[in-house]
């Protein structure tokens, strides 16, 4: 179950994950480290969504995997707004072995993935539920030259 209540009710929804047998997920509009230390601390979630876009960027990111992992939780970083974000997040999830998913927002004719990667001259595929992690140098992706010019 995903934010069943509101991001800061830490007490509240330490309560509720102690009686259901469901894992809780949260924390994707947490801004700070010291909340998420709170969430693991107190047993808010059983698996975080940080969301690098919201936070301070791809190193919070980093040390709350590092972070979920001392406490055996799990790490499903929130879809990272799209492009670059998501690029980063995947690299991210990849090297965690506590995180079992990458979220990636995809519900045609709405939201299409394939959309979000538009800046990118080439970007990765997803087929049959998986998507590979890009090997360039850097993030392992370039920037489309015509999304550059405009």
């Amino acid at each position: 179950m995903e934010e069943p209540l509101p991001r800061f009710q830490f007490d509240r929804l330490a309560e509720l994950n102690k009686i259901v047998e469901m894992p809780i997920a949260g924390g994707e509009n947490n801004t700070g480290l010291h909340e998420f230390l709170w969430m693991c601390q107190e047993d808010v979630y059983d698996v975080l969504q940080p969301e690098s876009m919201v936070l301070d960027g791809v190193t919070a990111l980093r040390k709350i995997g590092e972070l979920a992992e001392l406490y055996g939780k799990q790490i499903v970083p929130h879809h990272g707004a799209g492009d670059l974000g998501v690029i980063a997040h995947l690299h991210l999830v990849a090297s965690w072995k506590h995180a079992p998913f990458l979220e990636l927002l995809h519900d045609p004719p709405i939201g299409d993935y394939r959309h979000a990667f538009s800046i990118m001259k080439e970007y990765p595929v997803v087929e049959n539920g998986l998507i590979s992690v890009p090997q360039g140098p850097g993030l392992g992706v370039e920037i489309n030259s015509d999304f550059i010019d405009r």
